[in-house]
C-alpha cells in the first residue's frame, strides 16, 4: 500500500530504514509490522467512512469480472515477486456493486497479505446463481494472530471491536449483507492457510436496467 510522502506514516516508515542497520533485525521487523498494523486500521476507518451512508446508493448492475479482476490484479502487482497473488474467475457477468465489492475484496486482500507466507489466491466462483468470491493464502490458517480474525468474526456485527481485525471483517460482511449474502470462513483446501468468502444469490438483487460494461 503506498504511503503520501507527507504524512506520518511515511516518516515513520523512512525513519526505520534509516535505523534499521543500528537496531536489532527484530526489532525492525516488530517496527515495521505496527507501522502496517496502523496503515490497515486506517485505511478500515476511511473504507468504513465512505460506506457508512452508502446502503441506500448500492448499485447492482452487471458487472464483467474480467474487468473487476483485471483491476485488482493490476493494483496488487506490485507485490511481486514477494507474493504470488493469482486472480481468477469462472463466469464472465454477476451482479453486485462494483465499488463495494472492490473495497470487500481489497480488505480480505489485505489480510491475507498479513499471514500469507507466498501465495494469495483470488478466485470468483458462480454456481446456479450463487457467487462466491474466495481470497485463500498458504499462512497458518486461524491460528497466531489469525485467532483474532476468527474471534472478530464470530462476534455479533453490532459488537464488533474496533480493532483492524474487526473493523476489516464488519466492512466486508456488511457488504456481504447488503448484497443478501454471507461471509464465510474456513481451512484453505488448496493452499492450506485461510480462506475468507463472500457468498451471495444473484437471484436475490434487485436488478438495474442498464449493465455495466
Amino acid at each position: 500500500m503506498g504511503l503520501d510522502q507527507n504524512t506520518p506514516l511515511a516518516r515513520m516508515r523512512f525513519t526505520l530504514e534509516l535505523i534499521r542497520p543500528q537496531i536489532d533485525a527484530h526489532y525492525a521487523k516488530r517496527l515495521n509490522e505496527d507501522i502496517e498494523d496502523i496503515e490497515q486500521l486506517a485505511a478500515n476507518y476511511l473504507s468504513f467512512a465512505r460506506l457508512e451512508h452508502k446502503e441506500e446508493a448500492l448499485t447492482q448492475e452487471s458487472q464483467s469480472l474480467a474487468i473487476f479482476m483485471d483491476k485488482l490484479a493490476q493494483k496488487y502487482a506490485m507485490y511481486r515477486p514477494q507474493l504470488d497473488i493469482q486472480f481468477h474467475h469462472q463466469s464472465q457477468q454477476a451482479h453486485f456493486d462494483p465499488i463495494a465489492m472492490t473495497i470487500a475484496t481489497q480488505n480480505l486482500i489485505q489480510n491475507a497479505m498479513r499471514f500469507a507466507h507466498h501465495k494469495i489466491h483470488v478466485h470468483f466462483y458462480q454456481e446456479a446463481g450463487i457467487n462466491r468470491f474466495s481470497v485463500e493464502d498458504d499462512g497458518p490458517g486461524f491460528e497466531g494472530k489469525g485467532k483474532k480474525l476468527f474471534a472478530a468474526f464470530e462476534r455479533d456485527s453490532q459488537q464488533s471491536d474496533t480493532s483492524g481485525y474487526g473493523l476489516g471483517l464488519y466492512i466486508v460482511k456488511k457488504i456481504a449483507t447488503w448484497h443478501y449474502g454471507q461471509l464465510e470462513l474456513s481451512r484453505s483446501q488448496t493452499l492450506g492457510g485461510a480462506e475468507i468468502s463472500i457468498i451471495w444469490d444473484d437471484r436475490l438483487l434487485p436488478k438495474a436496467d442498464i449493465n455495466s460494461d
